[in-house]
């Protein structure tokens, strides 16, 4: 019996179905996509698979598994990369993935709610998505149905308003978000999370004894399969009692990198740096390396303003950042569910006060920086669209400031300095 959906549940083992009889369409639905995901996640433990306490993002087929036991780091990991507008990036969503070992380490969806935090330090973006507005427009009709709460508790420290958890459908998170739902991904990372909000730097740590590396997926493993071991009898016990699946650990292939993350304030910048270098590499047998030796990878996506008037470009003086004392080009990263078109209007009139502008279509462009303007060695994934934008009038003639810029200045195309100019800026001219 789920009193939940007002449903009851019957398994026929004589004829070997299930039947579902509940109050009204909305239960039936609701326990049937149940009795379906159950039955998919019995068979693949009965071929020794592995219930996986895991969420994880999937990127042309490789697929960064966020693992550890119960906390708020899998699914804010799962939101830092999520809202970073990956191109061509899909999730699996929820605390239980299936952990496969055939010919390489796969992930298996098993998609089930998320509870998300607002309070996370990983993602700036986690107050928007799990908002009760958000989650009303995108997923609130099935809550509305089940009568069932979007919010679990509220957080007094930051007002009765802000909801400190909220469970996402993962449906309407992908259409909050735009992107899509993934089935299946080569395992090619598994992170175990650990938040530090007090530390100003991420650390990562590489688990490279085998050992370890087992005890890591072990501690990753579900031993209570849903909400009983062996839900409606679908597990055939071997042995004549079901066996511990923490003790069916499989190899973990040497070219899966795993690690060990402490997530400082800098954390969400770094957590999308991992994701753009473990799903770009040709050679996973690199990926560690290139971790090992190299700083840690951060990430940027922004929406930028290409402006030519009279052989100058418009360009912002950079306060903050690796771009910091460049000039660069106007723009900056959209907010959730925000267009590039009005993102850019937006950081248009915040940055150089232009209110009236004509946009036109956007070119995606991919940089690697490898050094600040400081001179600092870095390892900066800058990634974003860049669209030529003319003017309607004209600039006010008083400089304007934002969060990270301090006004703006025509630059020169004939004779100016290109030294001045960020990495972007270069790269734009150089096209």
């Amino acid at each position: 019996m789920v009193l939940g959906t007002k449903t009851v549940i019957v398994r026929d083992r004589t004829e070997k179905r299930v039947c579902i009889v509940s109050q009204g369409a909305p239960g039936v639905f609701v326990e049937l996509c149940r009795v379906i995901r159950e039955i998919h996640a019995a068979a693949a433990i009965e071929s020794v698979s592995l219930p996986f306490c895991s969420s994880a993002v999937i990127r042309e087929g490789r697929a960064i598994c966020f693992v550890g036991g119960d906390g708020p780091g899998k699914a804010a990991a799962l939101l830092a990369a999520a809202t970073g507008h990956f191109d061509d990036l899909s999730i699996i969503v929820g605390n239980g993935a299936i952990l496969y070992s055939g010919e390489e380490l796969s992930v298996l969806a098993r998609s089930s709610i998320v509870s998300a935090g607002t309070d996370t330090p990983l993602t700036s973006d986690a107050e928007r998505v799990t908002s009760p507005d958000l989650q009303h427009r995108h997923c609130g009709v099935a809550y509305l149905l089940l009568d069932l709460p979007l919010i679990k508790t509220l957080s007094p420290a930051r007002g009765a308003s802000v909801p400190s958890q909220i469970k996402l459908l993962p449906e309407g998170m992908c259409r909050a978000l735009g992107i899509s739902l993934a089935s299946e991904g080569r395992v090619v990372a598994l992170i175990e999370s650990e938040l530090a909000p007090d530390e100003p730097h991420s650390r990562l740590e590489l688990i490279m004894d085998d050992e370890e590396r087992k005890r890591l997926v072990r501690r990753s493993t579900l031993t209570d399969w849903v909400d009983d071991p062996d839900w409606l009898g679908l597990l055939v016990p071997r042995g004549g009692v079901l066996e511990d699946m923490s003790s069916c650990v499989p190899h973990v292939p040497d070219d899966v990198v795993v690690a060990k993350f402490r997530v400082g304030s800098d954390g969400e910048d770094v957590m999308r740096g991992l994701v753009a270098v473990l799903t770009s590499v040709k050679n996973p047998d690199e990926v560690g390396v290139l971790i090992a030796d190299d700083p840690l990878p951060t990430y940027h996506f922004g929406v930028y303003a290409r402006i030519v008037r009279d052989g100058a470009l418009l360009c912002v003086k950079k306060t903050r950042g690796p771009y910091s004392g460049q000039l660069d080009l106007p723009g900056g990263r959209p907010e959730l569910a925000e267009s590039w078109d009005s993102a850019l209007r937006r950081e248009l009139a915040e940055e150089v006060a232009a209110d009236s502008v004509a946009i036109g279509d956007f070119s995606r462009f991919t940089l690697h920086v490898e050094s600040s303007a400081a001179g600092e060695t870095i390892n900066f994934h800058h990634h974003g669209a860049v669209a030529e934008v003319r003017l309607r009038g004209a600039l006010p003639d008083a400089a304007r400031s934002s969060a990270d810029t301090n006004g703006w200045e025509w630059f020169d195309l004939r004779y100016g300095d290109r030294s001045r100019l960020s990495p972007l800026a270069r790269s734009v001219l150089d096209k």
